[in-house]
């Protein structure tokens, strides 16, 4: 399922023996590794049971309430989640994806900023680049401003808002840095999706 890799286009698999936290990394390990920043001491596998049970994720798994011993699964797989609700058509799917998963529990500025330097933002009128090559357009910079986490807001305000000079060398940085900010909020955003529900997926 995708995302893939941003530079072969192969897919990328879990990686769970090796760094402090999950991450995610295609097999030639072409690109960086995405931390999802879920440490590998927290159990995932009560949501691969339930939501991964034949190794693809089952997105209709994860439009329902969440229950607790679910929610470090849907962080780690928050690559997956997230690219679905980018190229999601269907209005029910969409609506649903972000405020029981997306709205509370997207919490890495890694995995959001390798999900829009994929091909799942296409080139339009709205898009525009950021610092790092990631693209992003208004209905979607909206949504993800208003999570619950203040780290994704801050991500998107350094990467397309106070957009970094090129380098000398005229190229611009390719992975994004994150914050030393620590602070979480606790609940989740109760905005509603201004998403049509007719369309199709």
């Amino acid at each position: 399922m995708k995302p893939d890799c941003v530079h072969c286009s192969r897919q990328l698999g879990l990686h769970s023996n090796s760094g402090a936290n999950y991450s995610w990394q295609c097999e030639s390990k072409c690109s960086e590794r995405i931390d999802t920043g879920v440490p590998i001491s927290s159990s995932i596998v009560p949501f691969q049971g339930y939501a991964v049970p034949t190794g693809e994720l089952d997105i209709s798994r994860v439009i329902r309430p969440l229950l607790p011993e679910h929610v470090n699964g849907v962080r780690v797989y928050m690559p997956q989640i997230l690219h679905h609700f980018i190229e999601c058509t269907w209005g029910a799917c969409y609506n649903h994806l972000y405020l029981n998963c997306i709205a509370p529990y997207l919490d890495s500025p890694e995995v959001v900023d390798y999900v829009l330097r994929t091909p799942v933002v296409h080139l339009s009128a709205d898009a525009r680049r950021g610092s790092t090559g990631a693209m992003i357009y208004g209905e979607l910079a909206s949504s993800l401003r208003n999570v619950s986490c203040p780290e994704i807001s801050d991500y998107l305000r350094r990467t397309f808002d106070d957009r970094e000079q090129p380098r000398g060398d005229g190229a611009m940085p390719n992975t994004y840095q994150p914050s030393t900010r620590q602070e979480r909020r606790s609940s989740p955003s109760g905005r509603r999706v201004k998403k049509t529900s007719g369309r199709k997926k």
